[in-house]
C-alpha cells in the first residue's frame, strides 16, 4: 500500500489562507501488512502445547522438532492440532523458541515441582527402555520454597502417549502419601486426578514419591511423559506445610521426562502370570515391594 503525506505551515504570518508565503512539504512511503502469525500463541506465547500451563514440556516440544527437522521457515498455514512452535514472533522454528521458553520458565520463582517420571522396577529413574518391559509411571514432589516444609498434598493430570504405553495394574501410594488416594486411568493417555496427601508430620526437603504405577511398554519411540494441574478443586489442590492457601498453578513447575523405547531385543517377550494378574487386579493398591518380587520373574 502506497501513503502519501503532504504538511504545509502558514508562512511567516501564520496564516494558512494566505498561501504565498505557506510552506509544504511531501513524503510517499510503502506500507506492507503483515497477517497473523499462524504458528504463534497471541494467548501465552510460551505455551507451545496450547494446554494453559507453560512447562519444560513445551521446550522439549520444541526441541524434538528441531533435532528432526532443524531450523526452518514456517509454512503460511498451520494444520489443526499443530504446535504453536514460533514462541518469538519471527516466522521461523528456531533454537530462539527454545530459550524463550527456557528463560520464561529459570524466570521464574516457582513453590513447588511435580514430575512424572519413568522408573525400573528397583526405583531408578530411567530414559531408555525395550518394548515389551516394564515399568512404573512415578509422581513425584519437591517443596522448592527456602523453608522446605514439605508438600502436603500432591494431585495433577499425567499425560503419556497411549500409542506406546498402557497401564498393567493399579496405583500404589508411598508413605507418607497415603490419605485421599486418587487415580483415574479409565481413559488412555492419561491419569486423571492422580495423587494423595501426607499425614500430621511435615516432609521438609527432597523428592518424594507419591505414587506409581505399574505400565508396559508396547511400541519403540521417543516420547513425552507431563503432567498438568488436576481439575477438581480444591479436593485436587497442591498444598504446602506452613500454607493454608492452595498453590497457584503459576508457581507449579511441571516438570516433564523423555523416554526412549528401543526395538524389542529378538526372542524375548512380556508375559504376566495368574498371581500378578491378580496382584494388579486388585481393590487395593499393592506394596510396591511384593510388584518387585513379581517383576523380579520377568
Amino acid at each position: 500500500t502506497t501513503i502519501t503525506v503532504t504538511l504545509e505551515d502558514g508562512g511567516l504570518d501564520s496564516d494558512l489562507a494566505t498561501s504565498d508565503d505557506n510552506a509544504t512539504t511531501t513524503t510517499t512511503f510503502e506500507v506492507t501488512v503483515s497477517g497473523e502469525l499462524k504458528w504463534h500463541n497471541y494467548a501465552r506465547p510460551a505455551d507451545v502445547n496450547n494446554d494453559r500451563n507453560i512447562s519444560a514440556v513445551d521446550a522439549l516440544f520444541i526441541i524434538n522438532h528441531l533435532n528432526l527437522h532443524g531450523s526452518h521457515l514456517l509454512p503460511q498455514s498451520r494444520p489443526a492440532g499443530s504446535m504453536w512452535l514460533d514462541v518469538n514472533r519471527d516466522g521461523w522454528v528456531s533454537p530462539a523458541d527454545a530459550i524463550f521458553v527456557i528463560n520464561h520458565l529459570n524466570g521464574k520463582n516457582f513453590d513447588v515441582a511435580v514430575s512424572v517420571l519413568p522408573l525400573d522396577l528397583n526405583g531408578n529413574q530411567i530414559t531408555t527402555i525395550e518394548a515389551g518391559a516394564s515399568f512404573y509411571l512415578s509422581l513425584v514432589t519437591e517443596d522448592l520454597r527456602e523453608d522446605r516444609k514439605g508438600v502436603f498434598a500432591a494431585y495433577v493430570d499425567a499425560i503419556y502417549p497411549n500409542s506406546h504405553l498402557s497401564v498393567v495394574g493399579v496405583p500404589s501410594y508411598l508413605s507418607p502419601y497415603v490419605n485421599g488416594r486418587s487415580a483415574n486411568t479409565e481413559l488412555a493417555g492419561i491419569v486423571d486426578d492422580w495423587g494423595a496427601f501426607a499425614g500430621l508430620t511435615e516432609t521438609g526437603s527432597g523428592s518424594y514419591i507419591v505414587s506409581s504405577i505399574p505400565m508396559i511398554a508396547k511400541s519403540p519411540g521417543e516420547i513425552i511423559l507431563s503432567a498438568s494441574p488436576a481439575n477438581n478443586s480444591p479436593s485436587r489442590d497442591i498444598l504446602l506445610f506452613g500454607s493454608e492457601e492452595a498453590v497457584d498453578f503459576r508457581g507449579i513447575e511441571f516438570r516433564a521426562s523423555q523416554l526412549s523405547i528401543l526395538e524389542e531385543a529378538e526372542g524375548e517377550g512380556w508375559s504376566i502370570d495368574d498371581g500378578l494378574v491378580n496382584l494388579l487386579s486388585s481393590d487395593t493398591s499393592p506394596d510396591l515391594r511384593s510388584l518387585d518380587d513379581y517383576y523380579g520373574n520377568y
